[in-house]
């Protein structure tokens, strides 16, 4: 074979694995990050089954099935959380826990910040972008700009 498609076929390889890896990887971590959420309220769970039913709690302590329950748990918090902050009273709840937070200068920043990229992430782009060039910050120098 020869070396050029050798080098050809290797990236080509290599630029389909990579989405594939960082999306897996990517996937992984947001699991993990919910796991570790409810994983201490699957343990307290545990330790109260252990306590009337000891082989229960032991086939159920298990680390898959620790971490699918926590998983689930998490996830059914979320969208209680989602059902509340959809309906006025949650709404209402949401705008002082907001107004407490934007009181706290450094905890302002970081939620402040967060949020508004979830906006920006929850819109869709209206309109057809292009791409411009810009005079900015001075006189004969350009940026790029959609």
């Amino acid at each position: 074979m020869p070396p050029l498609r050798l080098k050809r076929y290797l990236l080509t390889g290599l630029l389909t694995f990579i989405p594939l890896w960082v999306t897996w990887l990517v996937f992984k971590f947001v699991l993990g990050v919910l796991v570790d959420i409810g994983a201490p309220l699957v343990g307290a769970l545990l330790g109260a089954l252990a306590l009337v039913a000891p082989r229960t709690a032991a086939v159920l302590g298990s680390a898959w099935s620790t971490y699918i329950v926590a998983l689930l748990i998490t996830l059914g918090a979320l969208y209680l959380l989602g059902a509340l902050a959809n309906r006025v009273i949650g709404q209402r709840v949401i705008g002082a826990f907001d107004g407490v937070l934007a009181r706290i200068p450094v905890v302002q920043t970081i939620y402040g910040g967060t949020k508004k990229l979830m906006a920006v992430l929850q819109n869709k782009p209206s309109g057809v972008q292009r791409v411009v060039l810009v005079e900015f910050p001075r006189r004969g120098m350009r940026v790029v700009g959609f």
